[in-house]
């Protein structure tokens, strides 16, 4: 445990001092290129060591729901489905109790009959009312309508269709400025009580009417031959993304073993610039993106966005924090190189060009015709992981064992 915790303390120590190094990403970001570390060709002795006892006979534990069993997956999911996507009816025909889910409308004036502001649909604009749920009794209200204290309380009883007229104190730190600190007049529209019916079983009318799936149905085909059909394309659509999801969990196990076992002396810098170099890309294009969306400035900086997203304390630097995923990232491309090498596998030519030919189409339907080049140690890389991780992963190597819990 100790040698352990003195190996975890010099990686730590790493981060911090190659961290300056990282840091003039943001300098080269929009001037220059950051090519993927040379795996292939380095002597990677100099950075670590792994002994091959490590990596002989592994052993992982995966949560159970982590492979695809079958129709037991399908069965499963369509629990999940039932739950987020109960069958909606609009009732209209009688006055809003306790309890119930309402979408509204309003418009609200000040004690002048002024108009403060309103939440309408109109052909123009056509909006969705707000959802409101009541609490269940008088004398347990919930949480009230629009955050306004009374609000629950005034509009029990109210007409579907009809407007209802209730004189509510706003509170002073409202998030609505207009209404801030005021009386205020709300002209409140219950467009229609929401009573959701969450299935037990699957039907061909929830398929059509609450799902809106149609595959590649003609329309006509029974109800039986529509469940059918969904069914089919549940389980193709689940064999392929828990069996993706599954391999992931299972290689992230595995890694997590030889990381701790790898006997590091040192991280190649040129990995770790690529690495942090991707990752502060990426939160860049991230940051901007929810810029855009909001209108505003939500973040001013990548270390904004980075702190928020990984919800980092006040005391945590989100450049450092960076700097420590792009090591891990690092470490584990020194381990899966390094066995890579010491059991002799090899990427043929053929191998080579297939691949580069798959990562140039991946940019694009036409990329691999226009000339296009990529980094060499991109499609090394590429392939030196594939190749390590259907090693290691080979039942005859790995055993899995799956827990309920």
């Amino acid at each position: 445990m100790k040698q352990r915790a003195l190996r975890l303390l010099s990686v730590c120590l790493l981060f911090v001092l190659l961290f300056a190094g990282c840091k003039k990403k943001q300098e080269d970001s929009d001037n220059g290129t950051l090519y993927q570390f040379d795996y292939r060709n380095t002597d990677l002795s100099q950075y670590g060591s792994l002994s091959d006892s490590a990596y002989r006979s592994l052993s992982i534990t995966l949560p159970a729901d982590a492979r695809f069993r079958g129709e037991a997956s399908v069965d499963a999911y369509l629990k999940v489905l039932f739950e987020n996507n109960p069958v909606v009816s609009r009732v209209t025909d009688r006055p809003v109790a306790w309890g119930d889910t309402i979408v509204v409308y309003y418009k609200a004036y000040d004690e002048a009959g002024n108009p403060l502001y309103a939440v309408e649909s109109t052909e123009s604009e056509p909006r969705d009312g707000l959802r409101v749920t009541l609490g269940e009794s008088e004398e347990k209200p919930g949480t009230d309508g629009l955050n306004v204290p009374g609000f629950n309380r005034k509009i029990v009883g109210a007409e579907p269709g009809a407007a209802a007229i209730l004189s509510l104190d706003v509170p002073a730190d409202y998030g609505i400025v207009e209404l801030r600190g005021k009386t205020v007049t709300f002209h409140v529209m219950v467009s229609y009580i929401r009573v959701e019916d969450k299935p037990t079983a699957l039907s061909a009318s929830y398929i059509r009417d609450t799902l809106k799936w149609e595959g590649e149905l003609t329309g006509e085909e029974s109800d039986e031959e529509v469940v059918r059909a969904f069914r089919t394309y549940l389980y193709d659509y689940l064999k392929i993304q828990m069996t993706t999801s599954h391999d992931k969990a299972r290689n992230t196990a595995i890694l997590a073993q030889l990381t701790e076992a790898y006997r590091l002396v040192s991280l190649p810098q040129g990995d770790l610039r690529y690495q942090f170099g991707k990752l502060y890309t990426r939160f860049e294009s991230y940051r901007r993106s929810v810029n855009t969306q909001a209108g505003r400035e939500v973040y001013p900086d990548v270390a904004a966005a980075v702190s928020d997203y990984y919800q980092l304390s006040e005391d945590e630097d989100a450049m450092d924090y960076l700097s420590l995923l792009a090591g891990r990232e690092v470490l584990n491309n020194l381990v899966v190189a390094t066995i890579f090498r010491q059991e002799g596998l090899t990427i043929s030519d053929a191998e080579f060009e297939e691949r580069k030919q798959e990562l140039l189409a991946a940019d694009g339907d036409t990329a691999a015709d226009e000339g296009r080049t990529i980094d060499v140690n991109y499609v090394y890389n590429d392939l030196i992981w594939e190749k390590t991780m259907n090693f290691l992963s080979d039942p005859a190597r790995c055993r899995i064992t799956y827990s309920e819990n």
